[in-house]
C-alpha cells in the first residue's frame, strides 16, 4: 500500500510540475487542471506539498487571486500532517501572503 501511494505521489508532482513549468499563458487550462488535481488529490501525500505551491504560483502570476478560496486553517493542518519542515512553512506562507492581503485579509498575511 504505501508503495503504490508513493508511485501515485510520484505521479502526481511529476504532473504538478509539468502543468506548472509549461511556458504558454495558458492561465485558465492550467488553473483547472491544477484545481482539479488538488480537489481529487489524497491530501495525506507528502506530495500534496508541491501541488499547493504549484497551484499558488499559477494563481499569483495569471492574477487570478479572487478566484482562489484560502482556508488557513486547512493549510496548517495540511502542512501539519505533511510533516512540512520550516523552510517549507515558510515558503508556503510566503506564496499565501499576496493572496491574502489581495482578498483584504492582511492580518492572516
Amino acid at each position: 500500500s504505501s508503495g503504490i501511494n508513493a508511485e501515485y505521489g510520484d505521479m502526481s508532482r511529476s504532473l504538478s510540475n509539468a502543468i506548472a513549468a509549461d511556458e504558454t499563458n495558458r492561465f485558465p487550462l492550467k488553473g483547472r487542471l491544477l484545481g482539479h488535481q488538488l480537489n481529487c488529490y489524497h491530501t495525506s501525500l507528502a506530495s500534496s506539498y508541491t501541488l499547493l505551491t504549484n497551484v499558488l504560483k499559477l494563481v499569483k502570476l495569471s492574477g487570478q487571486v479572487r478566484y482562489f478560496n484560502l482556508d488557513i486553517t486547512q493549510i496548517s493542518d495540511w502542512l501539519a500532517q505533511w510533516k512540512s519542515d520550516v523552510g517549507e512553512q515558510r515558503d508556503l506562507f510566503r506564496l499565501l501572503h499576496e493572496p491574502f492581503t489581495a482578498q483584504g485579509n492582511g492580518e492572516k498575511a
